[in-house]
């Protein structure tokens, strides 16, 4: 964090528990109960390790599910106090809440605003009300579900202690540093050296060494509205890697619940990314943001508000799960793909009739009509190719030449020859790009 450059004054923020009601449904009062004191704890920390930003700091529990946090002398402006919130409320829910031998994770929002200073004179009881009103408008500005499912059946109940046990698992390896991402390539059918860009796809390690595929625990954490903590991950993982290594162009996958600027309060979300971003212009030209529609798009403005910053920073914007998701055929016109991926499925399902068959024809004809990128996932077999290639397809994605792998490839791939002796790039989306003169390339 920069050094404080303004003012001191007064900030109010409204810290809100917005799971409260499926905890109580799931496990009880004494739950909620435990959570707020967990909360408030964990507030508490944060919120000390930044005295010499923020100054003396009060809390106040009044609400039933909400805290509010008076920062009495801040020199952090608007901008930075809501970095601050972004991460604060991400980090309080990367933590569960262990309490009668279970994990409970915690999702929170939270809203902030500043009293003003005339001339140095004191703002008065009405005017810290008023800002506390403001701070509790930004926080309903928030796009996180703030009331979770009803759970109203016991089944829906069990899958709620299920989903808790296997997200929080997830997030726990993942705080521990015990994940890792492989690297799948999107290349060209005919000529598999050619490579679009290459996707991070997140592993655990199983006991005999194994890759594990995250699937499970990712839904998990989706139907908990909790996705945006392993995307906020990947997306920051990714980035150091486009920092790291500059013929690197990679996607990460963000869920469609994840799609806002406000997801944690008014413009309280993503700010790690898109501040990087800003900050290096060269990255975004090597990022793609691949949305996965295994959730619905709610708040489809928040969408095309994010889409929208991610876009004019140079970064490229992907469709998966094509024809499988929840999005309809307008919402994905108005985000203007660069880039579409069509499901699996209809690939394997393919050869199975002509019905099946016909219908890949068709949903490739209409994704085309979306973007002139298409990429076509599934490829495992000889015949899923020989398919691929009789639609036509640009881009493929499979293991049947393309195999998911820890190496970063893109530091071994070849230069195409300039007819003038120079080297020049083999095609203008492509991750191959112009070695500096005298720079040797460094295998990992």
């Amino acid at each position: 964090m920069s050094q404080p450059t303004i003012a001191p004054r007064t900030c109010h923020m409204a810290f809100r528990l917005n799971n409260a009601q499926p905890i109580t449904a799931a496990y009880g009062q004494g739950m909620v109960t435990a959570a707020m004191d967990h909360f408030a704890a964990s507030l508490q920390r944060y919120l000390v390790g930044l005295h010499g930003y923020l100054g003396p700091v009060e809390l106040d529990r009044s609400g039933e599910n909400e805290i509010m946090v008076a920062c009495k002398r801040t020199r952090i402006g608007p901008e930075v106090m809501r970095t601050l919130i972004d991460e604060l409320c991400a980090g309080i829910a990367m933590d569960p809440l262990r309490h009668d031998g279970r994990l409970v994770l915690l999702s929170v929002t939270a809203g902030c605003a500043f009293v003003s200073l005339d001339a140095g004179i004191e703002a008065d009881a009405a005017e810290h009300e008023a800002c506390k009103a403001q701070a509790r408008l930004r926080l309903a500005d928030a796009t996180m579900p703030s009331d979770g499912p009803l759970l109203p059946s016991q089944t829906q109940i069990r899958l709620y202690r299920e989903d808790m046990v296997q997200a929080a698992a997830l997030l726990e390896r993942i705080g521990r540093e015990e994940a890792f991402f492989v690297w799948r390539p999107i290349f060209k059918p005919q000529e598999p050296d050619r490579v679009l860009h290459y996707e991070a796809l997140l592993r655990l390690p199983g006991e005999q060494g194994e890759q594990l595929e995250c699937t499970l625990a990712y839904a998990a954490l989706e139907r908990l509205g909790l996705a945006y903590l392993a995307d906020k991950h990947a997306a920051s993982r990714v980035l150091d890697e486009l920092e790291a290594d500059p013929l690197a162009s990679i996607s990460f996958a963000i869920s469609a619940q994840s799609l806002s600027p406000h997801l944690h309060g008014r413009d309280a979300a993503w700010t790690e990314l898109l501040a990087r971003l800003r900050a290096d212009k060269g990255l975004a030209a090597r990022l793609v943001l691949e949305i996965h529609e295994t959730a619905p798009m709610t708040g489809f403005a928040e969408v095309q508000a994010l889409v929208g910053q991610m876009r004019a920073l140079g970064a490229r914007i992907c469709i998966a799960g094509f024809g499988s998701g929840f999005a309809s055929t307008r919402q994905l016109l108005m985000i203007q793909p660069d880039i579409v991926k069509l499901d699996s499925i209809f690939l394997h399902t393919a050869y199975q009739c002509e019905r099946n068959r016909n219908r890949i024809s068709h949903l490739i004809g209409l994704a085309r009509t979306l973007s002139n990128t298409l990429v076509i996932d599934g490829v495992e077999t000889p015949w899923h190719m020989k398919l691929a290639r009789e639609e036509n397809v640009q881009w493929i994605a499979g293991p049947l030449q393309g195999r998911a792998s820890t190496r970063r490839a893109w530091l071994a791939k070849p230069q195409k020859p300039r007819a003038n002796g120079g080297e020049e790039t083999v095609d203008d989306n492509l991750v191959f790009l112009p070695q500096p003169a005298g720079q040797a390339v460094q295998l990992r």
